[in-house]
């Protein structure tokens, strides 16, 4: 069996993500990576149903306004309202993911999404539970004066949003 990951920014705001669906197997493992922000087609959904082992992840890095700081210009409450229609429209065979990119300013935080996701979609209609993924930012270390400089281009305030993690940062 071979495996594919359709990614993006937001796959669904791409048709390729569906062209591709439909050239792939039904015996392929199939996860594809979804931001929250664009619900896909029903089309998309339809071709989702004829996969043994297909995956929705959804990318989470925080919770409510840490979630729209680190996914601006992202909406908190838009992106939950998608990813419960999405858990409740996807075909059954459907399996849910959450992956949480762990960075300086979430680090302390990532207890916050893994109660969310525990609460709100532990599992999809048929009991499969959601899995937990993680990956690491990165060794590019943020600095005060670039988020200072982003906070004021957003009319945000990074300092308020993650107080855990301002003594890590320089």
């Amino acid at each position: 069996m071979t495996g594919v990951i359709i990614c993006g920014g937001e796959p669904m705001l791409n048709f390729s993500s569906q062209t591709m669906l439909e050239n792939l197997k039904s015996d392929q493992n199939v996860r594809v990576h979804f931001n929250g922000t664009v619900m896909p087609r029903q089309s998309f959904m339809n071709q989702s149903a004829r996969f043994e082992k297909i995956q929705y992840c959804f990318s989470i890095d925080g919770v409510g306004r840490r979630f729209e700081y680190l996914r601006w210009p992202a909406k908190w409450d838009q992106v939950v309202e998608n990813i419960l229609w999405l858990v409740e429209t996807a075909p059954d065979n459907v399996r849910f993911s959450v992956n949480i990119t762990i960075s300086q300013l979430n680090q302390y935080y990532q207890h916050e999404i893994v109660d969310w996701i525990n609460k709100t979609i532990p599992h999809n209609r048929k009991g499969k539970e959601t899995v937990i993924t993680y990956n690491q930012a990165g060794d590019n270390y943020l600095k005060k004066k670039y988020l200072d400089d982003l906070d004021k281009k957003r009319n945000l305030d990074w300092r308020e949003l993650f107080p855990l993690a301002i003594n890590n940062i320089s």
